[in-house]
């Protein structure tokens, strides 16, 4: 799995993480806080745009809420 982009939210403490399975052919998205994975708000598409836009809205939905 390769690394393609990292977001960070300082507000909420969060980062996101998109990843490239070449054997599953689908970006991951996984989300951080406090430096701990939180598998319940990984996100899994085909779609590189898709995974980026849908990193930085729910970054962006967390500051909201912080």
């Amino acid at each position: 799995m390769r690394l393609i982009n990292t977001f960070n939210n300082s507000i909420s403490d969060t980062t996101a993480r998109i990843y490239y399975s070449e054997e599953l052919e689908e970006f991951q998205v996984k989300f951080f806080t406090e430096r701990q994975h939180r598998p319940t708000m990984d996100y899994f598409t085909d779609d590189r745009q898709d995974a980026i836009s849908t990193a930085q809205q729910v970054l962006f939905d967390l500051a909201l809420e912080a």
